[in-house]
Protein backbone atom coordinates (compact mmCIF):
# COMPACT_ATOMS: atom_id res chain seq x y z
CA UNK A 1 0.00 0.00 0.00
CA UNK A 2 1.10 3.56 -0.64
CA UNK A 3 1.17 6.47 1.71
CA UNK A 4 -1.95 8.53 2.27
CA UNK A 5 -1.55 12.30 2.11
CA UNK A 6 -4.82 13.01 3.88
CA UNK A 7 -3.27 12.23 7.25
CA UNK A 8 -6.53 10.91 8.67
CA UNK A 9 -4.82 8.31 10.87
CA UNK A 10 -2.80 10.82 12.85
CA UNK A 11 0.43 9.35 11.55
CA UNK A 12 0.09 6.09 13.44
CA UNK A 13 -1.27 3.57 10.96
CA UNK A 14 -4.06 3.43 8.47
CA UNK A 15 -6.08 6.40 7.37
CA UNK A 16 -9.70 6.31 8.49
CA UNK A 17 -10.90 7.73 5.17
CA UNK A 18 -9.20 5.62 2.55
CA UNK A 19 -7.61 2.69 4.46
CA UNK A 20 -4.15 3.56 3.17
CA UNK A 21 -1.12 4.07 5.32
CA UNK A 22 -0.84 7.65 6.47
CA UNK A 23 2.35 9.64 6.79
CA UNK A 24 3.72 10.46 10.21
CA UNK A 25 3.16 14.08 11.19
CA UNK A 26 6.89 14.77 10.97
CA UNK A 27 6.91 13.82 7.27
CA UNK A 28 3.75 15.68 6.31
CA UNK A 29 4.26 19.00 4.60
CA UNK A 30 2.64 21.64 6.70
CA UNK A 31 2.26 24.91 4.88
CA UNK A 32 1.16 28.09 6.53
CA UNK A 33 -1.39 29.93 4.45
CA UNK A 34 -1.98 33.63 4.53
CA UNK A 35 -5.49 35.01 4.87
CA UNK A 36 -5.30 36.36 1.30
CA UNK A 37 -4.47 32.88 -0.02
CA UNK A 38 -7.45 31.38 1.76
CA UNK A 39 -9.77 34.08 0.43
CA UNK A 40 -8.42 33.54 -3.08
CA UNK A 41 -9.08 29.81 -2.77
CA UNK A 42 -12.62 30.48 -1.54
CA UNK A 43 -13.32 32.83 -4.45
CA UNK A 44 -11.87 30.30 -6.92
CA UNK A 45 -14.09 27.55 -5.52
CA UNK A 46 -17.16 29.80 -5.74
CA UNK A 47 -16.39 30.71 -9.37
CA UNK A 48 -15.93 27.05 -10.29
CA UNK A 49 -19.28 26.13 -8.77
CA UNK A 50 -21.00 28.77 -10.87
CA UNK A 51 -19.21 28.30 -14.17
CA UNK A 52 -18.14 24.66 -14.26
CA UNK A 53 -20.03 22.10 -16.30
CA UNK A 54 -22.92 24.27 -17.35
CA UNK A 55 -23.80 23.84 -21.00
CA UNK A 56 -25.60 26.84 -22.47
CA UNK A 57 -28.51 26.40 -24.85
CA UNK A 58 -27.70 27.99 -28.19
CA UNK A 59 -30.73 29.97 -29.46
CA UNK A 60 -31.92 29.43 -33.03
CA UNK A 61 -30.15 31.57 -35.59
CA UNK A 62 -26.67 31.24 -34.02
CA UNK A 63 -24.17 29.06 -35.90
CA UNK A 64 -20.56 27.97 -35.43
CA UNK A 65 -18.03 28.79 -38.15
CA UNK A 66 -17.92 25.06 -38.97
CA UNK A 67 -21.67 24.97 -39.64
CA UNK A 68 -21.50 28.13 -41.73
CA UNK A 69 -18.57 26.76 -43.75
CA UNK A 70 -20.46 23.53 -44.49
CA UNK A 71 -23.57 25.45 -45.63
CA UNK A 72 -21.52 27.66 -47.96
CA UNK A 73 -19.18 24.94 -49.20
CA UNK A 74 -15.97 26.33 -47.68
CA UNK A 75 -13.35 24.51 -45.66
CA UNK A 76 -13.32 24.97 -41.87
CA UNK A 77 -10.39 27.43 -41.80
CA UNK A 78 -11.90 29.63 -44.50
CA UNK A 79 -15.22 29.65 -42.66
CA UNK A 80 -13.55 30.81 -39.44
CA UNK A 81 -11.57 33.49 -41.29
CA UNK A 82 -14.66 34.81 -43.10
CA UNK A 83 -16.71 34.90 -39.86
CA UNK A 84 -14.02 36.89 -38.04
CA UNK A 85 -13.75 39.31 -40.95
CA UNK A 86 -17.53 39.81 -41.10
CA UNK A 87 -17.60 40.41 -37.33
CA UNK A 88 -14.94 43.13 -37.72
CA UNK A 89 -17.05 44.82 -40.39
CA UNK A 90 -20.22 44.62 -38.29
CA UNK A 91 -22.11 42.29 -40.63
CA UNK A 92 -22.48 39.52 -38.05
CA UNK A 93 -22.72 39.41 -34.27
CA UNK A 94 -20.39 37.10 -32.31
CA UNK A 95 -21.10 35.44 -28.99
CA UNK A 96 -19.35 32.60 -27.16
CA UNK A 97 -21.61 29.83 -25.86
CA UNK A 98 -20.43 27.03 -23.57
CA UNK A 99 -21.12 23.83 -25.48
CA UNK A 100 -20.11 20.19 -25.24
CA UNK A 101 -17.06 19.78 -27.46
CA UNK A 102 -15.75 16.23 -27.32
CA UNK A 103 -15.57 15.34 -23.64
CA UNK A 104 -15.15 18.92 -22.44
CA UNK A 105 -17.42 21.90 -22.05
CA UNK A 106 -15.78 24.85 -23.73
CA UNK A 107 -16.78 28.29 -24.98
CA UNK A 108 -17.20 28.21 -28.76
CA UNK A 109 -17.82 31.24 -30.95
CA UNK A 110 -21.22 31.44 -32.59
CA UNK A 111 -22.31 34.00 -35.16
CA UNK A 112 -25.62 35.35 -36.40
CA UNK A 113 -26.42 37.84 -39.14
CA UNK A 114 -27.18 41.39 -38.10
CA UNK A 115 -30.33 42.67 -39.73
CA UNK A 116 -29.28 45.26 -42.32
CA UNK A 117 -30.77 48.75 -42.07
CA UNK A 118 -33.52 49.49 -44.55
CA UNK A 119 -32.05 51.14 -47.64
CA UNK A 120 -33.62 54.10 -49.28
CA UNK A 121 -36.08 54.74 -46.50
CA UNK A 122 -35.52 57.37 -43.90
CA UNK A 123 -37.10 56.97 -40.51
CA UNK A 124 -39.58 59.52 -39.95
Amino acid sequence: MGWCWTGGGGGTGNCRRCTRLSLPRSRMRLKKYKAEDLQTAAWRAAFQKVSANQVEVVPPGWFTPDEIAIKLGYCRETGMHKCREMAKRGLVERRDFKVQWGQMIRPRPHYRLVSPPARGRKPG
